[in-house]
C-alpha cells in the first residue's frame, strides 16, 4: 500500500498549487509589510513574525502566472487574503494566497515527476495527478522558490534590518 501524506492546497492566479504540510509553518492573515530598499522585485516586503523577518513573495509574479487570471488582485489590501509561511533552510519564507486553502490527503503513487525546465520557474519537481475535470496540483518546493541571488539579497537585508532594530532598542534603554 502506498504511503500517504497531506498537502495544503491553494490557488494563485489560476494555478492550483500545493505544499506538504510538514513544510508549512503557519497560515496568517495579511498584515502590514515592512519595505526595504534593494529588495528583489518579487518580494512584496517583510513581515515581522515572532521576532523573525519573513520575506513575502508574490508567487503570481515570481512564477510568471497569467496576469489576466489575477485581474486586479491586490493581496496586500485584501481582507480575505492570507500568507502561507513555509519552512526553508534559510529561515521562513511567505507568499500571498487568496482566501481559500484546504488540506488534502494524497498517496505517493499519485505524485508524478515533472520534466526539467518545466513551467512555474522550476519551483516544483512533482505534481499530484488528478482525474479530469479536477485539476492536478503542482507541489511547490520551498527551497526552490527563490534563486540563490534573491536568497543572498534577502539575507543581507535581514542582517541590516536586524542591526537597525538592535541599535534602535539599545538607544531606547
Amino acid at each position: 500500500m502506498p504511503a500517504s501524506d497531506t498537502a495544503l492546497v491553494f490557488t494563485v492566479a489560476g494555478a492550483r498549487l500545493g505544499l506538504r504540510v510538514n513544510q508549512v509553518s503557519e497560515v496568517v492573515p495579511v498584515a502590514a509589510l515592512t519595505q526595504a530598499p534593494e529588495t528583489p522585485q518579487v518580494v512584496a516586503g517583510f513581515l515581522s513574525l515572532a521576532g523573525a523577518l519573513v520575506p513575502i513573495v508574490r508567487l503570481d509574479q515570481l512564477l510568471r502566472l497569467d496576469p489576466a487570471a489575477t485581474g486586479d488582485w491586490k493581496p496586500e489590501e485584501g481582507l480575505s487574503s492570507r500568507i502561507v509561511i513555509a519552512k526553508t533552510a534559510n529561515g521562513p519564507l511567505g507568499w500571498f494566497i487568496a482566501d481559500e486553502a484546504s488540506l488534502i490527503r494524497f498517496t505517493t503513487s499519485e505524485l508524478v515527476q515533472l520534466p526539467p525546465g518545466h513551467v512555474l520557474n522550476n519551483c516544483a519537481e512533482r505534481v499530484i495527478a488528478r482525474t479530469p475535470p479536477e485539476p492536478s496540483i503542482v507541489m511547490l518546493e520551498p527551497e526552490r522558490v527563490l534563486l540563490e541571488k534573491e536568497r543572498s539579497c534577502i539575507e543581507e537585508i535581514r542582517a541590516r534590518m536586524k542591526e537597525r532594530m538592535t541599535a534602535f532598542t539599545s538607544a531606547g534603554e
